[in-house]
């Protein structure tokens, strides 16, 4: 065979390798393209969840303890049933020791929120600890994206919830309650620390000469407590929702955001990433040029396709010759590497092109046809070019 049919062959096989690298970079362009899909979904999830109307919830302690209590009724049966029961307890312990007008506890009063559900603790609950929350009045899309970070991790942490279970003590201490006994009134209700349940009594406003307007009395009655891992905030007070739960479950999507929009203004992170995904998904930019992402797929096909006719053909004329393995630049003469090459590498770089969304039946057709016809002219040109290239000599048989 001439050395220019070598030369050629060898050209288009360099073609094929070329347009696969091509294809990479598309490949590479898709998955950015994938990235920014999931960032809009990613802060679109950070926007729901910090929207005002299911952060006041979070203030709202009242409503926090009663959706806990609830989920302990439904998840935690045993230990709902024991907070009650000590409820009970706590507020017929309280009448018998004298306070019987002030134990009764007014279920449906605003002036004492939460007092059915106190007996229930959050550990480390400090709202006011996170300056990104203590800003909830603020519109959320003039902070930044690590502000609402912050806000995200805080509600969609699991948290641990304490419940008082049982009366360690049946006495209470005694207190002096004959000085204007009849102004007090119950207050409040609460677990303080992990082994205290703590009722909060008040004395009315009477503007008293030389009093405080509020004095206040402490009855310290010792519970056993129960821990449990609950859910977050955010599933206490809304419920279930799969896409904030697999975003707080993918941290490193988290540190992405983080890294990439962490330090601009929501509304203009919002806005980028939209900007970015919108280019990413209309066209492809290599080497400078523009190519639409509908349309590539099918250039690769047209490219590959010419190539591997030309390739064919060539192999098909030079049928009768013989190809030296030391006249060629690239190692064709094993039949592995002609199948990688001219048969794998082609189906590779038409999947890598494919566009980032789904295409219409005729379009789709056409890529099947396409890439039916890349595999059959390359099978073509790999199974005729065995005879191209005498066999390696048989080993020597040593004895």
């Amino acid at each position: 065979m001439s050395t220019s049919r070598i030369k050629t062959i060898e050209h288009l096989t360099k073609t094929l390798g070329i347009i696969f690298a091509i294809s990479l970079v598309s490949l590479v362009h898709k998955l950015d393209s994938f990235d920014l899909e999931r960032d809009i979904d990613s802060l679109r999830v950070l926007e729901h969840v910090n929207a005002p109307v299911h952060l006041q919830h979070v203030f709202d302690y009242g409503t926090v303890f009663e959706k806990a209590l609830q989920w302990l009724t439904n998840h935690r049966k045993d230990l709902g049933r024991k907070n009650a029961d000590m409820l009970r307890e706590m507020q017929n312990l309280l009448g018998k020791a004298g306070l019987r007008r002030m134990a009764v506890f007014d279920l449906k009063s605003p002036t004492i929120p939460g007092t059915k559900y106190s007996l229930i603790r959050f550990p480390n609950h400090r709202l006011d600890s996170i300056p990104a929350i203590r800003n909830r009045h603020h519109d959320i899309h003039q902070l930044t994206v690590k502000e609402l970070l912050r806000r995200f991790r805080f509600f969609t942490k699991p948290r641990e919830i304490i419940a008082a279970t049982e009366l360690e003590s049946r006495e209470i201490d005694k207190i002096d309650l004959s000085r204007r006994s009849e102004d007090f009134r119950l207050r409040r209700v609460f677990l303080s620390d992990n082994n205290m349940a703590v009722a909060f009594l008040g004395i009315s406003d009477r503007r008293v000469p030389n009093a405080a307007p509020w004095d206040y009395e402490l009855i310290v009655i010792k519970a056993k407590v129960m821990a449990t891992d609950g859910p977050s905030f955010y599933t206490l007070l809304n419920g279930e929702k799969r896409d904030v739960e697999d975003l707080a479950r993918n941290e490193s999507q988290l540190t992405r955001l983080a890294e990439i929009y962490g330090r601009l203004q929501f509304s203009l992170a919002k806005s980028l990433a939209s900007e970015d995904f919108s280019r990413a998904y209309r066209s492809i930019v290599i080497f400078g040029l523009t190519f639409s992402t509908r349309r590539f797929a099918f250039g690769i096909i047209l490219f590959s396709l010419v190539t591997l006719t030309a390739l064919a053909w060539i192999v098909h004329q030079s049928f009768s010759a013989e190809i030296p393995q030391e006249q060629a630049q690239i190692p064709l003469h094993n039949v592995y590497a002609r199948s990688l090459i001219w048969i794998v590498l082609p189906q590779a770089a038409i999947l890598f092109a494919l566009p980032p969304f789904g295409l219409s039946i005729g379009e789709n057709g056409f890529l099947y046809g396409g890439a039916f016809a890349t595999v059959l002219m390359g099978v073509i040109a790999t199974f005729r070019a065995r005879k191209l290239w005498p066999r390696e000599p048989d080993s020597p048989v040593t004895s």
